[in-house]
């Protein structure tokens, strides 16, 4: 356990609610879990700006920690010039060097993703008593912004993943499998350290909103390229309810296509206590088609299950997985990397055990709580 070294109290700012899967919101229930294991009282709040001013007033706490830059200026009311008058501590989240501060953009195939520059988002950065990030990359990008990297901490984030059954998932991989007609074996959920259940369909997964950073459109090609040779693969995406009208549409592609699962949203929880753990011990290979990323806690997650990871080959994830990944910039490479892990188990189980073995060398919950209790001293220090 982190040593107890604080003692204040911590108003957490998560983007999206406690019972979510969403990352963000898994972040910011490590972060408090990391608070309150240091010894200081933490409550998560959502970033409604309502919710946010009651909190404030009656929590009382003595430290603001944000979960992604845009989202908390957001929660305070948008304006950087009328936040409150207590110390921050901003964590950057996973898209905001894109999404919020114009850093880093990606250029594959002819196409330029520039990053979304918000002045309200890069003045708030500025304006935070200390910056807690996830990689190298973020952590040059936030020195910058601030024109120091005095307050800015390097936090290793440590995977914490639970393995409550996810009700139907059974079901669902092995009515997708049937479509090729051949009958499939038991299936059932086992943490990722227990003997697979077989025979069974080989699987994929990927997670995220079907929104146009994640690059969902890539799904379906390489999927279908894989079933030409696997007539029983099952690509399971899992993520958020659709935002819109587009996103809806592209669901519907999904659910329409032989062999794809599309997992409804399921309740995200805390350490021991989650239900993506029982996904990722499920899939044999994970798959990222991001045009931007920053530290994905799927990718992160799947490392911890010891499931092998083929994820794109942008800035955000090349800054942190370029050896505990098989990277692509292609479709083409991309099924090239996935048949290879779902026909040869032994490169499966190489590929998983570099990265497991890079998590167990480079973070632990120790560390990561001292980063943060470094973050807030430095935020305390900076009351005044």
């Amino acid at each position: 356990m982190p040593e107890s070294r604080l003692s204040h109290r911590v108003l957490v700012l998560s983007p999206y609610s406690k019972g979510s899967a969403r990352g963000n919101a898994a972040t910011a229930l490590r972060t408090a879990t990391r608070l309150e294991q240091s010894g200081a009282t933490a409550r998560i709040v959502q970033v409604n700006p309502d919710e946010v001013a009651t909190a404030i007033r009656d929590f009382k706490p003595d430290v603001l920690h944000g979960i992604h830059v845009g989202h908390s200026l957001r929660g305070l009311g948008g304006d950087p010039a009328n936040i409150p008058a207590l110390p921050i501590v901003l964590g950057i989240g996973g898209n905001d060097l894109f999404e919020d501060l114009g850093v880093d953009p990606s250029t594959s195939e002819g196409e330029i993703h520039n990053g979304e520059a918000r002045p309200a988002s890069i003045e708030f950065i500025r304006l935070a008593s200390s910056v807690v990030v996830a990689t190298k990359a973020q952590y040059d990008a936030a020195a910058g912004l601030r024109g120091s990297s005095a307050s800015v901490f390097l936090a290793p984030r440590f995977p914490e993943v639970g393995h409550q059954p996810i009700a139907g998932l059974e079901e669902l991989i092995l009515r997708s499998a049937a479509a090729s007609g051949k009958p499939q074996g038991d299936l059932t959920y086992k943490r990722s350290e227990q003997p697979r259940p077989g025979p069974r369909p080989k699987t994929i997964a990927w997670s995220g909103a079907l929104r146009h950073q994640k690059r969902p459109e890539w799904i379906v090609p390489i999927h279908r390229a894989l079933r030409s040779e696997l007539p029983d693969l099952v690509t399971i995406v899992a993520g958020p309810e659709p935002r819109n009208e587009s996103e809806r549409a592209f669901a519907n592609v999904l659910a329409a296509e032989p062999g794809i699962a599309l997992l409804p949203p399921f309740p995200g929880g805390g350490p021991g206590i989650g239900a993506t753990g029982t996904l990722l011990g499920v899939a044999d290979v994970v798959l990222n088609t991001s045009r931007t990323e920053g530290m994905s806690n799927f990718i992160l997650e799947a490392i911890a299950e010891a499931t092998p990871i083929v994820a794109s080959n942008t800035p955000g994830n090349r800054d942190w997985i370029t050896n505990q990944a098989m990277l692509f910039d292609t479709e083409k490479q991309a099924v090239l990397h996935l048949r290879a892990l779902l026909l040869d188990a032994s490169l499966a189980k190489t590929q998983a055990a570099i990265a497991t073995t890079w998590l167990s060398e480079t973070a632990s919950p120790r560390a990561e709580a001292a980063a943060i209790c470094k973050a807030h001293e430095a935020a305390l220090s900076d009351r005044g």
